[in-house]
Order: C-alpha cells, then sequence, then structure tokens
C-alpha cells in the first residue's frame, strides 16, 4: 500500500455521490422552495455536507505529514546507499555479506518505487481534496440559500436559527470568493457563476449550482 493511497481513497470516495446529489437533487429541493415549501431532509442534508467539508479541511495537514515521512525515508534511502556501496568491498570473497547485499539493494529499490508514486500522487490529492471541498461548499450554499429563502417567505420561524443560516452563508460566501481570489486562473467549473448568481440576489437564489442556468459540468 503506498504512503498516499489510503488518504486519495478516502477523498474520493464522496465525490460522485455529491456531484450525483447536486444533479438530481438541488434542483428539486429549489422546485420545493419556490412553492415555499420547506425540503423534509434540509437540516440533515446540511449537516451531512458540512461533514464533507470538514473531511477536506483534514486532508492537508496529512499531506504535510506525507511529505515529512518522504524527506525522512530519502535520507534513510541515502544512508542505505552509501552503506551498500560501502558493503561492497570484498564482499564478494565473503558469501553471506553478498547475499545481505543483495536483499539490501532490493529494499532500496522498493523504497525507490514507493517514493516515486508518492511523490506523483501528492498533487493528485491536492486538486482532488480541492474538488471535494469546493463541491460541498457549492452544495452548503444552495442548501443554505433555500433554508434562508423560505425563512424570508414566511416558512421560517424568525428564530435564531433563520439568522444563523443566512450567517453561515455568509461566511461560506467569502470562504468561497477567498478561494476564487487564490486560484491563478478560472478553471471553468461553475463555482464562480454559483457566488456571482447567488450575492447579485441577495443570497435568496440557488441557481447557476453545476455551472450555470444549463446545469453543465463543474460543482
Amino acid at each position: 500500500m503506498g504512503l498516499t493511497k489510503p488518504i486519495l481513497d478516502k477523498v474520493m470516495q464522496p465525490i460522485d455521490s455529491i456531484r450525483e446529489y447536486k444533479d438530481n437533487e438541488i434542483p428539486k429541493m429549489q422546485k420545493e422552495a419556490d412553492e415555499g415549501r420547506t425540503p423534509p431532509n434540509l437540516d440533515k442534508d446540511i449537516e451531512r455536507m458540512e461533514k464533507f467539508k470538514k473531511l477536506a479541511e483534514k486532508i492537508p495537514p496529512l499531506v504535510r505529514t506525507v511529505r515529512n515521512a518522504i524527506v525522512a525515508i530519502e535520507t534513510a534511502k541515502a544512508i542505505a546507499e552509501a552503506a551498500k556501496d560501502a558493503g561492497k568491498i570484498g564482499s564478494a570473497l565473503v558469501p553471506p555479506v553478498a547475499a545481505a547485499g543483495v536483499l539490501q539493494e532490493k529494499i532500496v529499490e522498493k523504497v525507490k518505487e514507493e517514493l516515486a508514486k508518492a511523490k506523483a500522487e501528492l498533487p493528485v490529492v491536492s486538486l482532488v481534496t480541492k474538488e471535494l471541498k469546493g463541491l460541498a461548499i457549492a452544495v452548503l450554499i444552495a442548501l443554505l440559500a433555500i433554508k434562508v429563502k423560505n425563512g424570508k417567505k414566511g416558512a421560517g420561524d424568525g428564530s435564531d436559527g433563520d439568522k444563523t443560516a443566512q450567517d453561515e452563508l455568509d461566511a461560506l460566501l467569502s470562504e468561497q470568493q477567498d478561494i476564487l481570489e487564490s486560484d491563478d486562473d478560472d478553471d471553468g467549473t461553475g463555482v464562480t457563476r454559483i457566488v456571482r448568481t447567488t450575492t447579485a440576489t441577495g443570497t435568496t437564489s440557488t441557481g447557476g449550482i453545476g455551472g450555470g442556468s444549463g446545469g453543465g459540468g463543474g460543482y
């Protein structure tokens, strides 16, 4: 098992289900909200998406740990290679020493393979983690916007819970904007459209999820 495989598997697992939820369930819930009804699983689904977002936020420290482990292993590998080279002197005359040298060389080669694989997978882990967080935030924006919208229409009770939903939505919009501004370019995922559509309509619209009114690709 590679150094990054457990992390990559953990991150990739929920992505497809979130995409499916976004494509199939969000439009139904938006329709219910437009008709003045609160989707029955709204709060439960908000909680579930918050868990996915928290999962994505736990990954970067793990990636840093793996990077540190790679540095430590590379250091140990360099020492092992030096020992292997030193052990070659006179080992041909001592069969047990020669056999040990062959085993050590195989171990070093295996370590090289694992390090190369881990180094190649780390950028993938970062990209997939970013995708997971982006999806979770996009869906959360849609769900919270539905909750706020219904509260303004009178479906809510005007309680602190409604105010909390608005505060959470505002915080997510700000976080989403920070993420967008930290990117060097717009990759066309639809996240920009989500935020701009929502803010332009006073945070009560959930349109734009999935890449504009056509419901295309992206978050």
